[in-house]
């Protein structure tokens, strides 16, 4: 459309005005004005803003305004604050024809400016709201202002209605300022139920590839289910670390037993050793205790062949005689006790060998359980894991 815009002008695109606004796909508005209020409007179905009315005077609006007092083209991007969508505004200055420079009204041409993600949101946000099995809430922002949301029949958030400010700390003004998506976990003390909130930025080209941020679109959604799952596992994961724990002494406590065991039982074998070295000696002492009595009954006999010259010699072999069969009875008792000794030293070899396999078997399982409880923790944190991202 060119600049300067003539009453011939003016008039033709009056009679087009009704198919040249099918031709927008959001949809259009055309304000005609002379120099004190506005004398047509040609709104399509798609854009109809009742703010704009036939006969109001031009100073409510200033585009409108400094258009007469420049006689140039002027162009407004409207915030969706002002009339609830955001709107681009081409004012022309129209001339009485070309000849003659005098400026006696205006033409505009009201464009809505929403984002593609802002026109479709009536048609996904519904859809999407109910396919989470807890519930979602959708919404849209300007930069100042909540302009769309969405609730589903199982969560929504109250606070945030239409027209809802943009306050200092929000999700939403950390995503403007940063241009980037940003994810956040609410514990229940603010929604009574434990939330995560994803807000993602809104960009439209500007030309020359720059881009401007010019809203965001957020998405909460309730995380009951993920929150019970993960207190489970934190607790599950408490108790399994006592219980690990308690393995590991039971094992420390095994290990050692086993090594007490592996002791007693070569203590044991030494002790039998012993026993042994004790009857090869009372073996030698029996044999010393028989050649002794030997003696005395040589002795006695040559004491008898002696007559009374060897009755003194004979009493001193009857003493030997006596002690040695003194010796020998000692021994075969000393012998016999032995003998008991390795009796029980066999029965408890027998024992300490069954205690030692049950503690190093004990031992053993103690090791595998501990096992199985850190496979258990690994299960535990991966459950975790999974709870964050569910």
């Amino acid at each position: 459309m060119r600049d300067r815009i003539t009453l011939s002008d003016l008039e033709a695109i009056k009679h087009l005005a009704p198919y040249l606004l099918e031709s927008y796909e959001q949809g259009a508005i055309i304000l005609t004005s002379d120099r004190e209020v506005i004398n047509a409007n040609y709104s399509s179905e798609k854009l109809n803003i009742s703010a704009f009315q036939k006969n109001e005077a031009v100073s409510k609006y200033e585009w409108i305004v400094e258009c007469l007092n420049t006689g140039k083209t002027i162009r407004r991007d409207i915030s969706r604050s002002t009339y609830g969508t955001r709107l681009q505004i081409n004012v022309f200055p129209v001339f009485i024809d070309n000849n003659q420079p005098e400026l006696v009204g205006t033409l505009s041409v009201i464009l809505p400016m929403e984002p593609v993600l802002a026109r479709a949101f009536p048609d996904f946000a519904p859809m999407l709201a109910e396919m989470f099995p807890e519930g979602a809430f959708i919404y849209i922002t300007g930069r100042n202002h909540v302009s769309h949301r969405q609730s589903s029949a199982r969560f929504d958030l109250p606070d945030l209605q239409l027209r809802a400010p943009i306050r200092e700390g929000d999700i939403a003004s950390e995503t403007l300022k940063s241009g980037k998506p940003v994810v956040r976990e609410l514990d229940a003390s603010t929604y009574g139920v434990p939330v995560m909130m994803l807000s993602y930025p809104i960009v439209e080209p500007r030309g020359n590839g720059r881009i401007k941020i010019t809203g965001t679109f957020g998405i909460a959604l309730p995380k009951v289910a993920s929150y019970k799952l993960r207190d489970m596992a934190e607790r599950l994961d408490f108790a399994m670390q006592q219980i690990g724990q308690v393995v590991q002494q039971l094992a420390e406590l095994a290990t050692e037993v086993s090594t007490n065991s592996q002791k007693t039982n070569q203590d044991m074998k030494d002790i039998y050793v012993i026993s042994e070295r004790i009857n090869e000696v009372l073996s030698l002492i029996k044999n010393i205790a028989d050649e002794t009595k030997m003696l005395g009954l040589n002795a006695a006999i040559e004491a008898a062949r002696a007559g009374d010259s060897g009755r003194g010699f004979g009493v001193v072999a009857a003493e030997i005689r006596k002690l040695s069969d003194e010796s020998r009875q000692t021994v075969l008792e000393i012998k016999a006790l032995t003998q008991k000794i390795e009796e029980k030293l066999n029965e408890g070899t027998v024992s300490a060998s069954v205690l030692l396999q049950s503690s190093e078997e004990q031992a053993a399982g103690a090791q595998q359980l501990n096992a199985s409880v850190q496979q258990i923790l690994a299960l535990i944190q991966e459950i975790e894991s999974i709870s964050r991202i569910v």
